[in-house]
């Protein structure tokens, strides 16, 4: 955390500053009270030998009344002017002392606001004295909603495994007076109750004497490298049972094939050959998936768009297209879209809407009974369009409808009957959110599915 290792070095170079700046006030303060001692030893030269030396100088009596008075006025406004000289320099000493505090000051504040981690600063008593931009975008809280408060009062930091309050680094700080991170995952409550994975480092802020006087919290978000980490763990997993089996099989059927090629019937050896196209193939449609995930999750799917008017009939035809060996192996009739309108228009990424329908319509043919009828439909509602993509297949078990785009995710009956990655509707998920739509499914386990895929229309172009 680079903005960490900064902020150590600030404190360390801050540290110097103050040290150089008490240094400088010393020497100011020296000068203001050099004048102070010789005035004070021109003093008492003055009181204790000025009588006798006047004495000796002046014999007539009136003379010395007078000479006394002018010595009195004398040493009167030579006080004053002196008085004068030292109030100035001890108030111009001031001046530049406290101007080279809120210098400072000022300084170490616009390098804490500027900063891209969040930053709080804390009193002695734990009480928020500061907050920046960021800690104001990662809390939901405004500064003025923080300010005065004790810290935990509005930041709660609570253990990601636990959920217990984290209040270990704010004990350290104060009572042994160094920087402290924490021992494990942590999560900042918002606002509006959600839970931000947060990192950070909390350190103490020191007086000349060395003494803590409060804290500087710098928390950053790491929502973005959770997600990294368990998908990085999700793809292990994938890989140890999806990767696994299509992979030992094509090792297996490759051994057999060379340790028996002499023995083996031509129909034999064929039958071995599809099997291993099959477990490529799997190999292929997973490792395509994986990439569709990647693109929709990085952004790239929405910024690398390529936007046109598109027929939706034309987008399903190609779709029923795709699926078509799928259809002839399973023996599906696909209804409906010769009769759909050439009238309804679509605005959007070509390919990736194809890629949406083109996975409803597979899922459809692929868990419908051998024989089977899938059933294309399409209804206008106000501004957008829903199509309508049903079978009598397999269906999905009520318990597990609300899991059907998570990623990785297969239903019970689903697996049993067919090999995927469990990648498809959550691909179909976030291409139509790209595209301002949405789907939702109905279900029922043994007695078929119907998806229903909502769209904005396209009207007279725009």
């Amino acid at each position: 955390m680079k903005c960490i290792t900064d902020l150590r070095a600030r404190g360390a170079k801050n540290s110097m500053f103050s040290a150089i700046n008490l240094a400088e006030s010393k020497n100011q303060m020296r000068r203001v009270y050099t004048p102070v001692l010789v005035y004070f030893v021109v003093s008492v030269v003055w009181i204790l030998f000025s009588d006798n030396l006047l004495t000796v100088l002046i014999a007539d009596q009136e003379e010395y009344v007078r000479a006394q008075t002018i010595k009195g006025w004398l040493f009167v406004v030579a006080s004053s002017f002196l008085l004068y000289a030292m109030i100035k320099k001890l108030v111009m000493a001031l001046l530049i002392q406290t101007d080279e505090s809120n210098r400072q000051k000022q300084k170490l504040e616009v390098i804490l606001r500027s900063t891209g981690e969040g930053v709080f600063v804390t009193d002695k008593n734990r009480r928020i004295l500061m907050v920046n931009k960021a800690m104001e975008r990662i809390s939901g809280f405004a500064e003025d909603e923080l300010l005065g408060r004790v810290y935990n009062e509005k930041l709660r930091f609570v253990s990601e495994k636990t959920g217990k309050e984290m209040l270990e680094i704010p004990r350290i700080i104060h009572g042994k007076g160094v920087a402290a991170v924490p021992e494990e995952p942590g999560m900042l409550i918002r606002k509006d109750g959600k839970k931000v994975p947060v990192d950070g480092i909390g350190s103490p802020y020191k007086d000349e004497y060395s003494r803590v006087i409060g804290g500087i919290g710098v928390i950053r978000d790491v929502s973005a490298d959770r997600w990294r980490e368990r998908m990085k763990n999700d793809f292990v997993s994938l890989a140890s049972h999806q990767l696994k089996s299509p992979l030992t099989g094509i090792k297996w059927f490759v051994e057999l094939m060379a340790e028996k090629c002499q023995e083996l019937e031509r129909e034999q050896m064929l039958e071995y050959i599809h099997k291993i196209g099959d477990s490529n193939q799997h190999l292929i449609d997973l490792v395509g998936d994986l990439l569709s995930v990647s693109r929709v999750e990085s952004e790239k799917a929405r910024e690398k768009r390529r936007v046109t008017n598109i027929k939706l009939k034309t987008l399903l035809i190609e779709a029923v297209e795709e699926v078509k060996m799928l259809t002839e192996e399973k023996k599906v009739t696909i209804e409906g879209v010769d009769a759909m309108s050439e009238k309804i228009m679509l605005k959007g990424d070509k390919t990736q809407l194809l890629q949406v329908f083109s996975n409803v319509v597979n899922n459809a043919v692929k868990f419908s009974h051998d024989g089977g009828v899938v059933g294309v439909s399409v209804k206008t509602k106000g501004k957008r369009v829903v199509v309508c993509v049903s079978d009598k297949g397999i269906g999905i078990p009520r318990r597990q409808l609300k899991k059907v785009s998570e990623k990785f995710f297969r239903a019970d009956n689903a697996s049993k009957i067919s090999t995927g990655s469990g990648l498809g509707l959550y691909i179909v998920t976030r291409l139509l959110e790209i595209h301002g739509g949405s789907f939702r499914i109905e279900s029922e386990e043994n007695r078929g599915t119907k998806v229903y895929v909502e769209l904005p229309i396209m009207y007279n172009g725009r």
